[in-house]
């Protein structure tokens, strides 16, 4: 741990080198990941001024930590992974089940708190381990696996396509390419959402933990997100609290596309840890983040889920149907 406010003087022996390799001085023990870690959770200072990973300093030059406040949603991204690799890990893996299929395609159910896939150097449980299981009643040695053609974050819930070949997995991209494919969540964010959204903004995923939401449109539209209010509610458990009941149309989502997308209109997920205001995540092991994947349409292939949430029976009566 580093404490706030930290300072120290670059010695003779660190002239010329990287900030982040001068982090060294703060933390001996620790590689160059975990130094450059610190400027995730820390604002770096060099004689006062804000500096980058490859500022080069040197002899005399005082290195000032001063850990951040905002964007809280960064800081808990250790404790998510951590909600994510919990001892529930058994009774979450049993929750996967197969809600439909045919000779192409299968959609998974995936329980938030789950990875959809390993982590590379962690052997984290995930949906994609759990794939010989699933489909051992009808698979012989020979049959290939299902291949997983999406994926959702760990802590949202829904179906999670898998293709049972190699040209099942690329006539879906096909598809998905050509726009054919509509993707459908439910979601509650904070507070009132008075009309319908769409939301177009480019995403900068380059490099990130957080999902930037850009102000100029993408003009591919493949990579907008259309937000339906449902129901003006409450959050679970906080009735005095303002939110809406959404749904959320993608075509080709890319990664936090509908959690950023959102946030970016005023109006976060609730139970968002990157995303979300910091006070409402403070107990980000015990919360559910309410984002759905809950109908899929696929050419002939359709299949629906609904959430396993605690107000969803009150909830569910809002939701359009065909």
């Amino acid at each position: 741990m580093i404490p706030n406010l930290s300072t120290v003087t670059v010695p003779e022996t660190l002239n010329n080198t990287r900030l982040d390799g001068a982090l060294s001085l703060f933390l001996p023990e620790s590689g160059m990941r975990v130094r450059r870690r610190v400027f995730e959770t820390h604002t770096v200072l060099v004689n006062g001024i804000p500096r980058s990973k490859g500022y080069s300093v040197s002899t005399g030059d005082q290195i000032l930590l001063v850990e951040k406040t905002v964007p809280e949603g960064i800081k808990q991204e250790i404790s998510t992974t951590k909600a994510c690799v919990s001892d529930d890990s058994a009774e979450l893996k049993k929750q996967l089940h197969i809600v439909h299929e045919d000779a192409h395609f299968a959609a998974i159910y995936k329980p938030g708190g789950l990875h959809t896939a390993a982590i590379s150097g962690k052997s984290s449980p995930n949906l994609e381990a759990e794939l010989p299981a699933l489909f051992a009643h009808h698979t012989t040695a020979e049959d290939p696996l299902p291949i997983l053609v999406n994926r959702l974050d760990c802590l949202t819930s829904g179906m999670v396509m898998a293709a049972k070949s190699e040209a099942a997995a690329a006539m879906f991209k096909e598809i998905e390419n050509a726009g054919a494919v509509e993707k459908i969540y439910i979601l509650l964010v904070h507070g009132s959402v008075p009309a319908p959204l769409h939301v177009t903004n480019k995403l900068d995923m380059a490099k990130r933990k957080v999902t930037k939401v850009l102000p100029e449109a993408d003009t591919d539209p493949l990579r907008h997100t259309m937000f339906l209010p449902l129901l003006e509610t409450t959050i679970p458990d906080d009735p005095s609290s303002s939110a809406t009941l959404l749904m959320a149309a993608i075509s080709k989502g890319a990664r936090h596309q509908i959690r950023a997308h959102i946030a970016s209109q005023g109006f976060p997920i609730v139970g968002d840890p990157l995303y979300g205001p910091p006070q409402a995540c403070s107990d980000i092991t015990s919360q559910t983040m309410y984002l759905h994947h809950y109908q899929i349409e696929l050419g002939s292939f359709s299949a629906m889920c609904p959430p396993i949430w605690n107000a969803w029976e009150q909830w569910k009566g809002s939701i359009p149907t065909k």
